[in-house]
This record gives C-alpha cells, structure tokens and sequence, in this order.
C-alpha cells in the first residue's frame, strides 16, 4: 500500500510505494533538477536551457561520428539565437541561418516595411525585393511598343491598350461572350456573333422588340434565335432577333409557325411571326427571310 512521505526539498505529501527511492522528491522538483539537462528535454521539457543541453549533445555526438569517420546522422533539431531588430529594437528569438535574408535584422514584417511604407503597408511596389535582398540579375522587362488599337469581342467598341493581344474591353464582355459560345458548343450549333450586332439590329427596329415591337430599353433586349439552337439554328446573326425577355421566355424552342399556333390556342395577342420578304429590317436573316416571309 501507498504510504504519505514529505517531498525532501519542498516539504509537500508524496505518496510513495514501498520500493520508492531513499530520496523522496515530488515531480514539479525532479523536473526542476533535471532542467537544463538532457534528461530534463528527455523528460519533457522544452525550455532554453534544456534545448541548449540538446544542442551541444548533439554538436558532440557529430563531432564524434565525423573524428571516428563515420556517416552522421540527419536531424530536425534546429539552433535559435537572440537577435536584436533593426526597427523597433525589440529582441527576438529565430533559428540561425547560414545565409542572411535580408540586409537588416527585422522582428515582423511590418518592422521590415516601416521605415519606407509606414506602418501597416499592404502594398508593395515592384522594385521591392530588389531592395531588400538586392538585384538577382541585369534583365529587365521590354516596354510595350503600344499604344494598340482592338475592338472588344462582345460589345464592337473600340479601344486602345499596351498589349497587342486585347480582345475584350474588360472582364465583363469576356464572361459574356465566353458563356455565349458555351451554349452554342452544348448544342453543336455553328457561327458567333457579337452585342454590337444585336444592338445594331434593336436600333433598326426602332429600340423596340422584333416580335411584339413594344419599345425596350437596352438592358432589357435579349438576343433570341428564330430558329432555336435546340433544333439546328445557327449561332451567328443571320438566326438572331432583338427581343424583349416576356417573347423570348414565351417562344422557348418552337418553331414560328408552332409559336403563332401556340399563341392562337391561349388566346393571346399577335405577334409578328411572319413578315414580308423585302422588309430591310429582315433582310439580314437569309435564307431563313425566306422561308418565313408572309
């Protein structure tokens, strides 16, 4: 049975068996005995003292390995110093570099910026490492030879940029005109065409839908395909139409004359449907002006 005992060197009850040491020591004593050993960081602890005591454990373990000629291990253990920052003049603790990574000795990177940026700089200017860790190499970038001139992919705008390979005027026409040609690819259907196109085509219907011509602003003109990608239409201008969102949601993937019989049924107003084949405003339609003139 376990026995109370008096720790030798703090005076608190340890409770011991009977094959107990003579010396009766609690455990926060033996760890502070054992501290700034290496049976103290065997034991547990991970204070600079005991992780001093493991360096140089190690340092003479391979300097007895490297004098006997023998293969030194590989190990994780890593040195710290004390180190004094260049800005703010606080000291720090960081492991010892072979090489230093920058000119001056810094605690964070905001000390690092200070001097130059101020305090809290998010952004930094090209030149930037250069001056840090110095210039790598003589080579520097070639200016553009521009200014070019594009016209934007979606919208038929005209531009200028440095880059000779502008295609779009900004992010917003490329998603559009990205996601036009996506639809297009999922039904096979061939051709492109552009805003600039349908805008052209909306202004000659007098700014207003091609079917009900009810006058539509803009931002509320959709690009409809007479005959639908879904039944063999093309995907360029010479399929398209101006139209309002209600006409476009309303003839879906019908053809004109199954549209206008649709219509008939629910009792719904007319549409023009069908038109006469020397009307300008078509004309850009081809073969299908044809086959669908009245």
């Amino acid at each position: 049975m376990p026995s109370l005992d008096q720790c030798t060197q703090c005076g608190t009850a340890v409770k011991r068996g009977r094959t107990s040491a003579a010396k009766i020591i609690c455990r926060p004593c033996r760890r502070m005995d054992r501290c700034g050993t290496l049976a103290g960081y065997a034991a547990g602890c991970k204070c600079q003292p005991c992780k001093t005591a493991k360096a140089a454990s190690i340092r003479a373990y391979v300097a007895k390995r490297k004098a006997e000629g023998r293969p030194v291990p590989k190990s994780d253990w890593r040195e710290y110093e004390n180190l004094t920052c260049d800005c703010c003049g606080n000291i720090f603790k960081r492991e010892k570099r072979n090489q230093k990574r920058y000119t001056g000795t810094y605690c964070s990177y905001l000390c690092r910026d200070y001097t130059r940026w101020g305090p809290l700089s998010k952004k930094l200017p090209k030149t930037h490492w250069v001056n840090m860790i110095g210039a790598t190499s003589k080579w520097t970038p070639p200016k553009p030879e521009g200014p070019y001139s594009y016209t934007c992919g979606w919208c038929d705008t005209q531009g200028v940029s440095d880059y000779p390979t502008t295609e779009y005027c900004d992010t917003a026409c490329k998603k559009r005109a990205g996601r036009a040609r996506r639809r297009a690819k999922q039904f096979g259907a061939h051709g492109t065409y552009t805003w600039g196109q349908v805008v052209g085509l909306w202004a000659q219907f007098n700014k207003a839908c091609a079917y009900c011509h009810t006058p539509t602003e803009l931002e509320h003109i959709q690009a409809e395909h007479v005959i639908a990608l879904a039944r063999g239409g093309a995907n360029n201008i010479s399929n398209i139409l101006p139209s309002c969102a209600p006409c476009n949601s309303d003839k879906r993937d019908l053809t004109m004359d199954e549209w206008k019989a649709d219509r008939e049924r629910r009792n719904l107003p007319e549409v023009t449907t069908h038109w006469h084949p020397r009307d300008r405003r078509y004309a850009h339609l081809g073969e299908v002006n044809y086959l669908l003139a009245a």
